[in-house]
C-alpha cells in the first residue's frame, strides 16, 4: 500500500469511528463560545446589581440568609470583584446535586436561586467535556480530542494544493455531488485544520489535568504541605468570616480575597483564594491561604505571582482553548470551526460512499473478467 492510500485510509477510519463524536464536540463549542456573555445578557436581574453604598460584609449576609444556607451545604462564596456584581454562594445536597445562589451584596436581597447542572450552559459544557458520562465520558473526550490532531495532520498530508496550490483552492459549485463534498472537505480542512488540531491538543491536556496530579503540578507548582488539624473540645465555635479574612490578610498582605472555599468535616477547613496586582493569569489567581475555621490557625499558604514555563503554558491552554486570545474576533472564529465537523461528517460520507461505488463497481468488473475468460476456455 502507497503512504498516501495508507494515510488516506486513516483518515477516512477515524472520521467514520468518532464523527458523531466530533459533531457534538463542535455544535457545543460553538453554543459555548459566547455563554458567559448570554447569560449576562438573558439574566441581568441577578448577573448584576445597582451599587449602595458599602458592601455588607459576609458574617451580616451569612445571618440574614441562615434558612437559606444550611452550614453543611455551603461549600464556597465568590466574592465580587466589582461594586455591580454580587455574591455567590455555592451549595450542594446530600445526593452531591449543586446550586448556586445570587445575592444582592448592598442589601442581602437574594437575587435568584438555581441548579446549575440543570441549566442550558450546564447541560452544554457536560455534554462537551463528558457526553453526560461523568468520568468515562470524560476520558472518551480525551481520546476524541488525540484521533482528532490525526485526523487534522492526515487531512493537511493529503490536501491537494501541495502539488498544485490552485487545485487546494478550487470550489467546483456546479459539479456533481461527489466533485463538490470533496472540495469543500478540502477547502474547509485546509483553513481550519490547525485550529482543530491545537483544540484536540489543548482539550485532551484539559483532561490529563484533572486526572494527572504531576502534570497539574507541573503547571501551577505543587501545592503546599498542610499542617495538621488538632483536636477541638466539644463546643468549639467557628470564627467569623471578618476574622478569618483578617488573619489571610495578616498572612498574605496587599492580596485581595476573591473566593472562600470548604472542605473536610463540618466544613473545618477554609481555603482562602486571593488576587494580587502582579498576578500571571487574572482570570484565574493562584494565590491561597488555608486555615482552621475553628481555631484560625494557618494550615498552608501559597503566593504565587512570578511567570514560571508551566503558567505560561497553562495561560496558552486557556486563551487558546476558549478563544481568548483575540477576543469577540477570536469568538467567532472558533463559532464557525465547531460547525466544521459536521460539514467534514456530510462531506465525508458522501466520498466514503462513492469509494465504496468505485470499490464495488471494479470488483463486480474482475469478477465478470474472470467468469468471461471461464467462457472461452470451456
Amino acid at each position: 500500500m502507497k503512504l498516501r492510500q495508507f494515510v488516506l485510509t486513516i483518515h477516512g477510519s477515524i472520521g467514520i469511528f468518532i464523527g458523531l463524536l466530533l459533531v457534538v464536540m463542535g455544535l457545543t463549542g460553538s453554543l459555548l463560545v459566547f455563554h458567559e456573555t448570554a447569560e449576562h445578557a438573558t439574566n441581568p436581574a441577578v448577573m448584576e446589581v445597582v451599587p449602595e453604598g458599602e458592601m455588607l460584609p459576609i458574617d451580616t449576609l451569612m445571618e440574614s440568609l441562615q434558612a437559606s444556607l444550611p452550614a453543611d451545604r455551603l461549600r464556597s462564596i465568590t466574592i465580587p470583584k466589582a461594586a455591580d456584581e454580587p455574591y455567590l454562594f455555592r451549595l450542594s445536597s446530600e445526593e452531591e446535586q449543586s446550586s448556586s445562589l445570587y445575592v444582592n451584596p448592598y442589601t442581602g436581597a437574594v437575587l435568584g436561586s438555581w441548579n446549575f447542572d440543570r441549566t442550558v450552559t450546564g447541560f452544554l459544557l457536560r455534554l462537551h467535556y463528558t457526553f453526560l458520562a461523568g468520568t468515562p465520558g470524560e476520558f472518551l473526550a480525551g481520546t476524541r480530542g488525540v484521533l482528532m490532531m490525526v485526523l487534522g495532520i492526515t487531512g493537511t498530508i493529503l490536501w491537494p494544493g501541495w502539488k498544485n496550490l490552485k487545485a487546494g483552492f478550487k470550489l467546483r459549485w456546479g459539479s456533481a455531488k461527489q466533485l463538490l463534498s470533496y472540495d469543500l472537505h478540502k477547502v474547509t480542512g485546509v483553513f481550519f485544520s490547525l485550529v482543530l488540531v491545537l483544540l484536540g491538543f489543548t482539550g485532551t491536556i484539559i483532561v490529563l489535568l484533572h486526572h494527572v496530579e504531576p502534570l497539574l503540578a507541573l503547571i501551577i507548582g505543587a501545592p503546599p504541605e498542610k499542617a495538621e488539624l488538632t483536636a477541638l473540645p466539644a463546643n468549639a465555635k467557628p470564627l467569623s468570616f471578618g476574622e478569618l479574612l483578617q488573619r489571610t490578610e495578616e498572612t498574605l498582605p496587599v492580596g485581595k480575597a476573591i473566593s472562600i472555599s470548604f472542605s473536610g468535616e463540618d466544613n473545618r477547613e477554609v481555603q482562602v483564594r486571593l488576587a494580587f496586582p502582579e498576578d500571571p493569569i487574572p482570570d484565574i489567581p493562584l494565590s491561597n491561604v488555608s486555615l482552621d475555621r475553628f481555631t484560625g490557625k494557618v494550615l498552608s499558604q501559597q503566593k504565587t505571582v512570578q511567570w514560571t514555563p508551566g503558567l505560561r503554558l497553562g495561560q496558552f491552554l486557556l486563551n487558546f482553548h476558549f478563544g481568548r486570545f483575540w477576543g469577540v474576533t477570536s469568538q467567532v472564529i472558533y463559532a464557525i470551526a465547531g460547525l466544521t465537523p459536521t460539514l467534514f461528517l456530510v462531506t465525508g460520507f458522501v466520498l466514503w460512499q462513492k469509494r465504496r461505488w468505485q470499490k464495488a463497481r471494479k470488483q463486480e468488473a474482475q469478477q465478470q473478467e474472470v467468469m468471461s475468460k471461464s467462457l472461452k476456455q470451456v
